[in-house]
């Protein structure tokens, strides 16, 4: 949150420096939320661009119309940040960068995981009697590898990288037992804090939208889904908002791994990110 403030005050002061640094977090940022704000941010920004950023740039703008799913407004908002972005742009820009520009071209900006095959349905009893396996023997980077596969870091913080809609996750081994961990993860509209609620909104063409929602400005509300994808909403298209009895985290997100990865990904969140944590002896 800190870096995505810092970056559209120092765009708005024309700091010669912010587009390489804003375009490195880009390419970090696990979630379409944070990605997009950094995009739309840098769509004002004028110096410290290069031809290869820019390609950088404009191929993530490709790739999130081609592949990036939204709201209604989703498409005219990708529209309105490229038709600003080319504005920046000199004749001699758009000439080099015309195969970028016309979709003919691009550079990969962001990581994209692959499919994961369906494994099984997990229920909180087919593993909680495994539970005392996370407690020595398990492996770190298949439990971090879990972790990213299941999409946890599309949401959550865990060691200062991750989203921002879910609560940071790496106290997480202080505060709760194994099994407590393990029922948020398969459960996660048993028990939702109220930091965390959801609402859904109910829109005037009959469609519904649920996500955190955000405090309106100027007429517009912001709703940040489970998925991570932000959409703004404007007010006078919201029929009614009414409270969410699920949580933003959807249910299976795990079902693409095996018994093993969700016992090394419980371990893995438990030690907080500390590779010398005693889950990870070998004896």
């Amino acid at each position: 949150m800190v870096n995505r403030e810092l970056c559209q005050l120092l765009v708005y002061l024309e700091s010669p420096g912010v587009v390489a640094k804003s375009m490195k977090l880009l390419y970090a940022a696990p979630t379409q939320a944070e990605q997009m704000q950094y995009v739309f941010v840098l769509r004002n920004a004028r110096a410290g661009w290069d031809l290869d950023l820019r390609r950088a740039y404009y191929s993530w703008l490709n790739l999130a119309s081609e592949k990036y799913q939204g709201g209604a407004s989703f498409k005219g908002y990708l529209e309105n940040t490229r038709k600003d972005a080319l504005a920046t742009l000199s004749d001699e820009e758009r000439v080099a960068l015309k195969p970028v520009l016309d979709g003919a071209q691009n550079v990969k900006v962001v990581e994209s995981e692959r499919p994961r095959k369906f494994v099984q349905a997990w229920q909180v009893g087919d593993l909680s009697p495994s539970l005392g396996e996370t407690r020595h023997g398990r492996s770190f980077d298949v439990g971090q590898a879990a972790f990213h596969a299941a999409q946890c870091a599309r949401c959550h913080r865990f060691q200062s990288e991750g989203g921002s809609v879910g609560h940071d996750l790496t106290g997480v081994g202080n505060r709760f037992s194994a099994a407590e961990v393990l029922e948020s993860v398969l459960l996660p509209s048993k028990v939702i804090s109220d930091q965390y609620a959801s609402k859904t909104l109910i829109l005037a063409d009959g469609t519904s939208v649920t996500g955190a929602v955000s405090p309106a400005v100027d007429g517009t509300v912001s709703v940040l889904q489970s998925n991570g994808e932000q959409t703004r909403i404007p007010q006078n298209e919201i029929e009614e908002i009414v409270p969410s009895k699920l949580s933003i985290m959807p249910e299976g997100l795990v079902n693409i791994l095996t018994r093993e990865e969700i016992l090394d990904l419980i371990a893995y969140l438990r030690s907080a990110g500390n590779r010398d944590d005693r889950a990870f002896a070998k004896e």
